[in-house]
C-alpha cells in the first residue's frame, strides 16, 4: 500500500520564517534530524527554538506521528506522548496516519528496514543531492502484512531498540572506564 494511502504526509516548517534572536513570543524544542536514529528520539539531541510567532498545530508533532529525515540516513520515529508539540523542521516530513489497520510500530520498524532504504534509493538515485521529495515519499510502497503479524514485528523492533539502548550505555561505561584508566595512569607517572 501507498505511503499517501496509509498517512496524510505534510513537510516540516522552514526554520528560519519563524525564528528570532530578538522579540521572541515562545520558546519550543525542534526535533532536528540528528535527534532521530533508527526509530527512538534522542532527547539529548533536541534544541531550543526562539519563536517569533505561534506556529499552527500541524506543523507540530502530535501523538502517534511517525517522522521521517528526507536526507540520508532515511530513519524516522513515532512521536509519544513525551515529545508533543516539537517542532518539525523542513528536513522532516510528518505522516500522521488515517489508515488504522497498521500498527505504528510495525509502520515505524518497515520505514527504519532496509527494504525501505532500497525504494528511498530508486527515488534519489541521480539527484545530486540525496533529498526524497515529499511526491516521492508518497509514491512509497509499505507492505500489507496481517496485524497479527505487524505486532510480531513491532514486538521485535521495540526489543531491538532497547537492545541497542543497553549497549549505548555499557559502550559510555566502557569508555568511562578507559579514561578513568589513562587518568590513573598519568597521575602514577
Amino acid at each position: 500500500m501507498l505511503i499517501k494511502d496509509i498517512f496524510d504526509v505534510q513537510s516540516g516548517q522552514v526554520l528560519s520564517r519563524i525564528s528570532t534572536k530578538i522579540n521572541q513570543i515562545a520558546i519550543g524544542k525542534v526535533l532536528i534530524p540528528k535527534a532521530i536514529s533508527k526509530g527512538r528520539i534522542l532527547k539529548e539531541e533536541l534544541q531550543d527554538i526562539k519563536l517569533k510567532n505561534l506556529l499552527p498545530e500541524n506543523k507540530l508533532s502530535m501523538k502517534n506521528d511517525i517522522i521521517i529525515k528526507l536526507s540520508t540516513p532515511y530513519e524516522a520515529c513515532v512521536i509519544d506522548d513525551d515529545n508533543v508539540g516539537l517542532v518539525i523542521p523542513s528536513f522532516c516530513a510528518i505522516l500522521r496516519i488515517k489508515k488504522m489497520e497498521f500498527d505504528l510500530n510495525y509502520l515505524n520498524a518497515y520505514i527504519n528496514s532496509s527494504l525501505f532504504e532500497k525504494q528511498v534509493i530508486d527515488c534519489v538515485t541521480g539527484q545530486t543531492i540525496g533529498i526524497l521529495s515529499i511526491t516521492a515519499l508518497k509514491g512509497i510502497d509499505i507492505p500489507y502484512i496481517p496485524l497479527k503479524e505487524q505486532l510480531k514485528v513491532s514486538i521485535e523492533f521495540k526489543k531491538m531498540n532497547k537492545n541497542k539502548e543497553l549497549l549505548n550505555k555499557l559502550i559510555n561505561l566502557q569508555e568511562e572506564k578507559i579514561e578513568t584508566l589513562i587518568k590513573i595512569g598519568e597521575q602514577n607517572e
